[in-house]
């Protein structure tokens, strides 16, 4: 799983949480680090991401826009994590901030293959 959120404690409890729950996480802090991770293959293609959409450097929409471009991104679920509610096309799923972790792996189990 690629964990796009800015808000240092939240992505330390995410990357810890889901790795505790048997996930393999990678954390970016901003859309463009995540960007940049994956295509330089540093790591292997997620099975989903998880994004936050109010971030410095280059926030969520800007990612999706991007990532939607690439056809080896395209297929890979985007769950959002926003405090912000907002209707985007092509996500997966909208998680609204404050969440409880049990929720998220429910989620996340939903669009997991």
């Amino acid at each position: 799983i690629l964990v796009v959120e800015d808000d240092d404690q939240m992505r330390h409890d995410l990357d810890e949480f889901l790795t505790q729950n048997g996930y393999l996480v990678i954390c970016a802090s901003d859309g463009l680090s995540a960007l940049v991770a994956l295509k330089n293959n540093r790591l292997k293609l997620p099975s989903l991401i998880l994004l936050d959409l109010l971030m410095p450097v280059m926030n969520g929409e800007d990612f999706l826009k991007i990532l939607y471009r690439e056809p080896q991104f395209k297929r890979i679920p985007v769950i959002i994590l926003s405090v912000v509610a907002r209707s985007m096309p092509k996500v997966a799923d909208f998680i609204k901030k404050p969440f409880v972790m049990p929720d998220l792996l429910e989620k996340i189990a939903e669009h997991i293959a």
